[in-house]
């Protein structure tokens, strides 16, 4: 179960990643895919008025046989676009369900 829960968050991450942004051209997507430690963050970084900025947008790991989404800072629903890879809803949790279980 892990190893389709981790091929499938890397495979949306990688769907997601924009190289060169058009738009933003002085931004970044960085992509740091763990596989040892499963965790798997989508950073967004670059020069906005002449200051460097860095923002995790998405950070999720494979705990347990779910996906734990630590940081969702983007407008997506995890759950709606890991359907698209057969993933369901109750095997995606929040991290705060998890803050007495941990």
């Amino acid at each position: 179960m892990d190893q389709t829960h981790i091929n499938s968050v890397k495979d949306w991450f990688q769907e997601r990643v924009v190289y060169p942004n058009e738009h933003y051209p002085n931004y970044f997507d960085v992509l740091v895919l763990d596989d040892e430690r499963k965790h798997y963050l989508h950073i967004f970084t670059g020069w906005r008025d002449g200051r460097y900025f860095y923002d995790t947008l998405l950070h999720i790991a494979i705990e347990g046989g779910q996906i734990v989404v630590y940081e969702n800072n983007t407008d997506v629903s995890v759950e709606e676009k890991l359907a698209n890879y057969e993933i369901d809803a109750d095997q995606i949790v929040a991290r705060e369900m998890l803050m007495g279980v941990l």
